[in-house]
C-alpha cells in the first residue's frame, strides 16, 4: 500500500468521521474501496487498533501543543471531535465495527 496515499486518505477528517461512523466493516471496506484503498476481512480489527492509536496520538499531540480553549475551528478542533466521537463509541456499547476489547 502505498503510505503517502494512505496518509493523504487520513488527513481527511470527514472522512475519518464516515469510517466511525460505520456500522459494520463492510460498510468501513466499502468507504476505503472509493479511495482505492482495498482492506481485506482479515486485517479489519488490525486496522480498527491502528486508528484508534492515531486519533489517540493526534489528540495528545493537539492538546500538548494548543490549549483546548484556544481550538476553535481547522485542523485542532476536528481532532478532538474525531476523538470525542470515538470515545462516545467506546463508552455507549455502540454496535460498531470496532471491537473496543481488542484495541
Amino acid at each position: 500500500m502505498d503510505m503517502e496515499r494512505f496518509n493523504n486518505v487520513f488527513s481527511d477528517s470527514e472522512f475519518v468521521n464516515k469510517i466511525l461512523s460505520a456500522e459494520t466493516g463492510e460498510r468501513v471496506k466499502w468507504l476505503l474501496k472509493e479511495k482505492d484503498l482495498i482492506l481485506e476481512d482479515k486485517d479489519l480489527d488490525y486496522f480498527a487498533a491502528a486508528l484508534v492509536k492515531s486519533i489517540e496520538s493526534k489528540y495528545k499531540e493537539t492538546l500538548d501543543s494548543q490549549d483546548l480553549e484556544n481550538i476553535s475551528g481547522g485542523a485542532g478542533q476536528k481532532c478532538v471531535d474525531n476523538y470525542k466521537m470515538l470515545e462516545q463509541m467506546r463508552g455507549n456499547g455502540a454496535h460498531t465495527w470496532i471491537d473496543f476489547s481488542k484495541v
